[in-house]
């Protein structure tokens, strides 16, 4: 079977690019004509990544042509030029093998080059080049600034929209902005690789209460102390996510991203969650301490030292155990192919993120969180 096939990037004229999309086709058609081997254009969606800076833009051209395998697309990639009024564009298209012998299964880019000047045009540049009746994801990595409407016409008419609240300046109330976001505009869906990282630690997480001896602990738990790096997000969510799940409704809340005291109420009575950032946890998914003080329980829950698994350690009256969980750290393309094959909403995740939001409303009442 052949090998990956790719061309280099040929520069385009903005206004033609679909026509030499199609010259493009024709000439690789032509270079690789080949009785015993099949060359098979496929579009099953369209994907926009946009990279807001040189460190976006790289981490976008690393991360998506390795789904074009498993996601046939049209990628278009748009990346900051040097150049205030600059407006280029390349295109390029890449073959994989197939699961069928001799076939070989290709896509292909479109990259712009936009300079800060010409943002303006980039809706109107981009969106005509969306393949029309197939889902569109646009990927927006980085920062979530309060207004952009380069972001806001690309979410208009997106299907899913992809972001990664690790990147978020100040987390706290940026998630609540993208909370005001989501509920403004109920049709579209979004996914969050921050939260996607977090899906095996929630999973290992849960299993620690399959037992029926920790089922009294759940519902009487008394504080729980979340303690985060720089992924404050993780943590935010993670409290967010432990409170929808058990049904636990906000008191009260103080505090910032970085240090943050909540409280909530439940059948049962009261918990204290407390949440700090420290400078020595450089971890995607974070620590926990958790008590139910009417069980003398304690539990633990944080990545074992060799970084590999989920290590939780368990303290129930006077016995003791410990439990270990695989905890993969997977790249964004592994999210990546995750998350484009979903399409419907996450409705746990939505109402994780709704709790983080009615915790910056709390904080700060006045805040403008839109």
């Amino acid at each position: 079977m052949m090998g990956e096939i790719s061309n280099s990037p040929r520069p385009a004229n903005v206004a033609e690019i679909e026509d030499q999309l199609r010259d493009l086709w024709r000439d690789l058609g032509d270079q690789h004509r080949d009785a015993n081997h099949v060359m098979t254009r496929v579009c099953t969606m369209t994907v926009i990544g946009y990279g807001a800076n040189q460190e976006l833009a790289k981490r976008i051209r690393t991360a998506l042509p390795q789904v074009f395998g498993v996601h046939p697309c049209r990628a278009i990639l748009i990346e900051t030029a040097n150049e205030p009024e600059e407006l280029s564009a390349w295109v390029s298209t890449v073959c994989q093998p197939s699961s069928e012998e001799h076939e070989q299964v290709c896509c292909e880019q479109i990259t712009f080059a936009v300079g800060e000047q010409m943002r303006r045009r980039l809706p109107g540049t981009v969106l005509p080049l969306v393949v029309s009746d197939l889902p569109l994801f646009v990927w927006w990595p980085g920062p979530l600034h309060p207004a952009s409407n380069v972001r806001t016409q690309l979410f208009a008419h997106a299907d899913r929209w992809i972001m990664d609240s690790a990147d978020f300046l100040d987390p706290l109330p940026d998630l609540a902005r993208l909370n005001t976001m989501m509920t403004s505009d109920q049709t579209d869906a979004v996914s969050d690789l921050t939260w996607a990282r977090l899906t095996p630690w929630r999973t290992a997480f849960a299993q620690i209460f399959d037992a029926m001896a920790m089922r009294p602990v759940l519902e009487n738990i008394s504080s729980i102390k979340v303690t985060t790096g720089r992924h404050q997000a993780a943590g935010l969510l993670s409290i967010g996510w432990i409170a929808t799940c058990l049904d636990w409704q906000l008191v009260s809340a103080s505090g910032n991203s970085e240090t943050l005291l909540c409280n909530f109420k439940h059948r049962n009575g009261t918990v204290t969650i407390s949440m700090q950032t420290s400078d020595r946890t450089g971890e995607e998914v974070p620590f926990i301490e958790l008590q139910a003080a009417k069980h003398k329980a304690a539990i633990t829950v944080g990545r074992s030292s060799n970084k590999q698994a989920l290590l939780a350690n368990l303290r129930l009256d006077s016995e003791t155990r410990c439990q270990m969980s695989e905890l993969p750290n997977p790249s964004d393309s592994l999210l990546l192919l995750n998350e484009l094959n979903m399409y419907s909403h996450d409705r746990v995740y939505e109402r994780a993120l709704a709790i983080v939001a009615a915790i910056a409303q709390a904080t700060d009442p006045h805040g403008a969180h839109v």
